[in-house]
């Protein structure tokens, strides 16, 4: 089977990837870069909810100052010693950053990209 493209930008994948990471990619049938872009975009939402734990309201989601240095369990050993995660606000922003690229890159991307269709092979040969 051989895949051809459209041919034209796609307004539709652009605004789709706009509104949710990796939908205007599945939309242009590129199932693989939308999951990996959908994945990158939520680690990136994750890193920066972990890092505004105690969350209290949405507006803590977007404050970089330090309200408590709280440590949060993680992991007990057998031996005692206890694994435990602080938030710092330099991770935080490393999620911004990393959300922000990732729905850049599927935006621009589903403005660029070309919908995927197949072919038979007989129909390749008309």
């Amino acid at each position: 089977m051989a895949e051809i493209g459209t041919g034209k930008p796609s307004l539709r994948a652009m605004l789709l990837s706009a509104i949710f990471p990796g939908l205007g990619q599945f939309y242009l049938r590129k199932i693989r870069k939308g999951l990996v872009l959908f994945f990158v975009a939520a680690m990136g939402f994750f890193i920066i909810y972990i890092n505004s734990l105690p969350l209290h309201n949405l507006s803590d989601l977007w404050q970089f100052g330090t309200k408590t240095q709280e440590s949060y369990l993680i992991w007990q050993f057998k031996n005692g010693n206890r694994l435990m995660f602080r938030s710092h606000w330099y991770f935080k922003m490393s999620g911004y950053v990393q959300f922000v690229i990732a729905w850049l890159y599927g935006v621009i991307d589903g403005w660029m990209g070309r919908r995927i269709y197949k072919r038979r092979k007989d129909d390749v040969n008309e």
